[in-house]
């Protein structure tokens, strides 16, 4: 994922995943990350039965709009575990 700063506020893009989130401070906007993600994961598997759907990279379109801003984005390099989840996977690692 990607982290810019947007006015006030961070967004967060998904690169292999096409996700997005808003948040006002970065541990706002990697928790709102998570959770949409963990959301979209729960709904797929309910409506599909798997994530095949789901596992798309994000457009590059949407990167266009937001590679103006890399210069002033912040590097995030970290793991965020997932506790008590029934999803297939044990946490989002955070890459910058």
């Amino acid at each position: 994922m990607i982290i810019i700063p947007d006015g006030p506020s961070f967004f967060a893009q998904g690169v292999e995943v096409d996700c997005a989130a808003q948040g006002d401070t970065i541990e706002e906007v990697k928790n709102n990350f998570e959770d949409g993600l963990s959301a979209t994961v729960y709904q797929h598997l309910k409506v599909y039965g798997h994530i095949e759907k789901l596992l798309v990279p994000t457009p590059v379109e949407a990167f266009k709009e937001i590679i103006p801003e890399m210069s002033c984005s912040f590097a995030l390099l970290g793991e965020c575990p997932i506790v008590n989840s029934a999803l297939p996977f044990d946490g989002i690692d955070y890459f910058g």
